[in-house]
């Protein structure tokens, strides 16, 4: 994955004054040993769920290597807490974006860990040279434009596996770049907009 994200490692390892103060310890500067090492799990786990989230967008979506998604994704899986569960929710989206933009490439921009959470800010660069299904425009014949767009995901990481997935998309930016919005298109973004504010 190109790229190096900017994890929020200080949030989740201070320094031993920091540690101090929050875990209310004495004046040594260094918390008790046994909330040391917990200190020591917790960021080790959080760690671990970052680097798991990392694999799956290059092995998923950079590589598109869709047979490796049950290694990554949990069998109870949700996407925005609808009905379908499991790894094929998260293989069927991974299929829509790759067939509009078969070299799509995810670079992590910004990551933040908290507990099972791992939430990523993230660049999608590609060409849409196949057709995009998108839920509000429908079939979006390809257009052979370069695309940039940025998008926020949260996950949730359980036992070694993706359990949950929120996340949002700069959809409009993209549609804007591969000349989808037209007047009908902007109008409807228009009107949505003005239904949210």
């Amino acid at each position: 994955m190109s790229g190096t994200p900017r994890a929020a490692a200080a949030w989740h390892r201070p320094s031993g004054l920091l540690r101090s103060r929050r875990l209310g310890c004495d004046g040594t500067g260094y918390p008790p040993t046994w909330e040391a090492e917990l200190l020591e799990v917790v960021w080790s786990m959080e760690q671990r769920n970052g680097q798991i989230v990392r694999e799956m967008w290059e092995t998923l979506l950079n590589r598109g290597d869709v047979g490796e998604t049950e290694r990554f994704i949990a069998d109870d899986f949700t996407n925005f807490l609808r009905p379908e569960r499991g790894p094929a929710v998260w293989r069927q989206i991974v299929g829509v974006w790759r067939t509009a933009f078969p070299d799509v490439r995810i670079t992590v921009d910004e990551e933040i860990l908290s507990g099972t959470a791992v939430v990523h800010r993230v660049t999608a660069r590609g060409t849409h040279s196949g057709e995009l299904r998108h839920p509000a425009l429908g079939v979006i014949p390809p257009t052979a434009r370069p695309v940039e767009w940025d998008q926020i995901h949260i996950f949730h990481v359980v036992a070694g596996k993706i359990a949950s997935h929120w996340g949002t998309r700069n959809d409009i930016r993209m549609l804007q770049q591969i000349g989808a919005l037209t007047t009908q298109g902007q109008a409807w973004w228009e009107q949505a907009a003005h239904h949210v504010s």
